[in-house]
Formats: C-alpha cells, sequence, structure tokens
C-alpha cells in the first residue's frame, strides 16, 4: 500500500512549481531569459509581476529569488490560507487571497479589480505574469457573479469537461481569452504557465488571460447546446453566449512557456516504480470521461489473472499501446481528468469516485472468486479533489468485501464513504500541494500474490 502512496507523493514532489521556475528563469550580466525567450538587461530592462493560482505564491518566491531588483512591483492571488501556510513575505510584491472552495467570490473581483487598475503597467517594460485559477474574475457588466457562479455550477453538474467550463468561462470574462493583453499598452508580456488540462492547450489553461488564440474552434454556443443545459441558464448569461464575437486584438507583444504539466509528474512515477522493481507503463497520459465509467474500466484491468489477460485486454481498450513486458510485478499508470454526473446530494470528488466505483465494481467481479493482488489509487495533483479537503483515495484487493459502496456512489456521496470506511484509511489526505497539473490514477498488479505483504 505504502509504495503508491510514495509514488503519488514522487509525482507531486516533481510538479514543484518553485523549482520549475528557478529552471525556467536565467540571469546573467547582460541578459535575462524567462522560458525561451531572451532580453538584454538595458538601463530601463523592469519586471512587473502579476500572478493568480494556486501554484502563485512558490512561483513568485522563486521568480523574487531569480529575479531579484529587477521585479520593481507586483500583485498576486492565491487561495484563501495560503499566505500563513506558505510564509509569503515581499517588499514589492502586494498579496491577496480569495477564492474559498476554488469558486470565485468577491474578493476574486477586488483583486482582480486591483490588476485591472495597475498603472505600473504603462511604465515598465516588461512583465511576468503566472499561474490561473478563479482567483482571476470579472463577469462580464451584463451578468453578476452569482449568475456566473450559477452557470459553472450548472454545467458543471452535467458532467462538463474543464475544456468546455473554460470556453464558457472566457466568454462570460472580462479578462479571460486575451483580454487581459488589451489593457497592457507598452512592454512585453511573458507567461510562465503550470498546465492543467489535457494535451495542454495553452489558450484553455486558466481560460487563457494571456494567451491570444485568435478564432474559437468550439463556441460556447455549442458547449451550452452539447449539455442541454440553455433552458436551465440565467438568460442573461445564454443571450452572451449565444452572441457572434470577435476575438480581441493585444496590445502589446506577448509569449509564453509551460513550465509544468502531468507529463512531468507522469514521468516521475515511472522511474519510482523501475526503482521499486515494478515494470512500469503509462497506460494514458488523456483518460478523460465520467468518473464512474473510468472506474469500472480501471477495475477491469485489475481483474487480470495472468500477464497475457492483462496484454489483451489493454489492447482492447488501449489499441495504440504497446505493452513488451513479462513481468511479476506492474504498475499501470494514467494521467488527465474526468468528470463527475452529479446524482444526489452527496459530497466528493472525481478522484474519490474513481476509486469508489472501481470498488464496487471489483465486488461484483471478485465476490467468492480467487483474485490476483491489486491496488488502485486516484489523486489530484493539488491535494484537493473536487470542494473537499482530501486528494482522492485508494483500495487494494483484500478491502473489496464491503456492502455499503454501492448506496454511496449512487449518491454522489464518495466523500463520506471513503471518510467512514475502515476509519479513513483509505482516503489520501495531503493537504494543498499549491499547483495543479490534473489528476493520476495507478493500477498495481501483482501476480506472485505478495503486492500488500
Amino acid at each position: 500500500m505504502q509504495v503508491a502512496l510514495n509514488a503519488f507523493r514522487t509525482a507531486c514532489q516533481a510538479v514543484n512549481p518553485y523549482l520549475a521556475v528557478q529552471k525556467a528563469i536565467d540571469v546573467q550580466s547582460t541578459n535575462v531569459s524567462i522560458g525561451k525567450s531572451l532580453y538584454n538587461r538595458c538601463q530601463n530592462f523592469k519586471i512587473v509581476l502579476i500572478g493568480f493560482g494556486k501554484a502563485v505564491l512558490p512561483m513568485t518566491a522563486a521568480a523574487e529569488k531569480s529575479l531579484g531588483d529587477l521585479i520593481k512591483a507586483g500583485i498576486v492571488v492565491a487561495p484563501r490560507g495560503s499566505l500563513r501556510s506558505n510564509n509569503f513575505q515581499s517588499n514589492v510584491i502586494y498579496a491577496y487571497e480569495a477564492a474559498t472552495n476554488n469558486l470565485p467570490d468577491e474578493d476574486s473581483l477586488i483583486a482582480t479589480e486591483k490588476i485591472l487598475q495597475y498603472r505600473t503597467y504603462q511604465k515598465f517594460t516588461k512583465a511576468v505574469l503566472g499561474g490561473g485559477s478563479a482567483l482571476f474574475s470579472s463577469p462580464r457588466t451584463e451578468i453578476s457573479l452569482s449568475q456566473k457562479l450559477e452557470t459553472i455550477r450548472s454545467l458543471t453538474s452535467r458532467g462538463a469537461t474543464i475544456q468546455q467550463l473554460n470556453i464558457v468561462r472566457q466568454r462570460l470574462s472580462r479578462v479571460k481569452g486575451g483580454k487581459i493583453l488589451k489593457r497592457i499598452t507598452s512592454g512585453r508580456v511573458f507567461s510562465l504557465i503550470v498546465s492543467d488540462i489535457i494535451n495542454d492547450p495553452v489558450e484553455l489553461i486558466a481560460s487563457g488571460p494571456t494567451i491570444f488564440a485568435g478564432n474559437e474552434n468550439i463556441t460556447p454556443n455549442d458547449v451550452i447546446q452539447a449539455l442541454k443545459a440553455e433552458k436551465d441558464l440565467p438568460r442573461e448569461v445564454v443571450s452572451l453566449l449565444q452572441a457572434e464575437e470577435t476575438a480581441p486584438i493585444p496590445s502589446c507583444s506577448w509569449n509564453y512557456q509551460i513550465i509544468s504539466s502531468n507529463s512531468v509528474a507522469l514521468a516521475a512515477v515511472e522511474n519510482f516504480f523501475r526503482e521499486q522493481q515494478f515494470s512500469p507503463l503509462i497506460v494514458s497520459r488523456s483518460l478523460c470521461g465520467n468518473a464512474t465509467d473510468v472506474g469500472k474500466k480501471l477495475a477491469d484491468l485489475a481483474s487480470v489473472a495472468s500477464m497475457e489477460s492483462l496484454k489483451f485486454k489493454l489492447s482492447q481498450t488501449f489499441p495504440k499501446l504497446e505493452v513488451k513486458t513479462n513481468s511479476r510485478h506492474v504498475a499501470l499508470i494514467f494521467g488527465g481528468e474526468t468528470t463527475v454526473l452529479v446524482q444526489g446530494n452527496g459530497k466528493g470528488g472525481r478522484n474519490q469516485e474513481i476509486c469508489l466505483s472501481a470498488l464496487v465494481e471489483c465486488k461484483k467481479m471478485f465476490h467468492g472468486q480467487h483474485f490476483t493482488k491489486f491496488l488502485i489509487l486516484s489523486c489530484g495533483t493539488d491535494g484537493q479533489d473536487g470542494p473537499t479537503d482530501a486528494a482522492g483515495a485508494y483500495f487494494a484487493s483484500e478491502a473489496v468485501d464491503v456492502d455499503s459502496a454501492e448506496t454511496y456512489l449512487k449518491n454522489s456521496d464518495s466523500y463520506s464513504f471513503w471518510e467512514r470506511f475502515e476509519d479513513g484509511i483509505y482516503h489520501v489526505k495531503t493537504g494543498p500541494t499549491h499547483t495543479n497539473v490534473m489528476d493520476i490514477q495507478m493500477v498495481l498488479i501483482d501476480f506472485e500474490n505478495n503486492l500488500n505483504e
């Protein structure tokens, strides 16, 4: 059991935002390189740092460490409670807290307005921006914050993907979708970005506040029609989402670099298991879909009795995957982000639901039968699965024989189940990790039946 938890911790350590920023910045006597961009340190070279997101405080600390007095001013917005836990201090950067439960609130609006009114944009020749989340929020004047929140909750309950949500957020926002680039009228913008979306579509990460994407391939109206949500959304919101709009034109030059992503975390997990004498296999970097369905698929993979059976099942589900190993100890690794179709009034998150669904499916398959020892884990790298204090959950083969799991699953109450089951020993609670590169799933299989000994 401990090996899976250690693997997850290794993944979180590999995407440490402080180290990622330090790696991206190089200051020399005459030049400064930020990502792949090189800047000459002329007499007027100055930096304004703007940041927002779960990773913003360690990112800011690293930027200050690397850039020193080149940073003349800045504003950052962090999740509530982060300033104390990070012991954040700065003489030139103002820090705000907002967005309880990862949803924009009045403090998000206040902090965002401070950024929009920041007149030093006109004075300094460079700006560095990083991170991104519900912390940077400014709804269009036609709608209220409560209407925007109602819209996001409604779409989320219908199983909207993060891509779909961010397409809608862009249309409803004064700052997302590259709109902030219209307000920076001098200098250049360089964004250091932590990706939390499958395949790293930079224009959608944090809804792309500093990324000019051009024309929309999928419109906001396409999203609400696909989810059959139009009738349940506020009239003012629907009007905005259905309108035709031209893309914003930036007022400054801009560039970016993705400095951390799910792929980095998966590579760290793969190396960890190799050192532990497992045969690791990254099965998918883009696991998505309904969390309950994904849990069933993981359970199906865990049900194999031989390596030959495992290879066959993998070939059926992931036909492009090449499996060469014949090891007796296998670690199947997945990365991505699923969605939850809310069915009741319970409390939970997609990772806890994946494991609960897998547990229910395993009981159906294994009841009264012998099976190979296995372990299934699903956790979010931010340490916060949905509106809960848990990163996710895991369970091993000996925990399968439980009767109450299906009732909790039908009520979308995965948090309550893992909190109570076996006194919570399978509930993973890391606390906030101050970053977010989506989720990681693992299926460990031991064909020698000593995985948990």
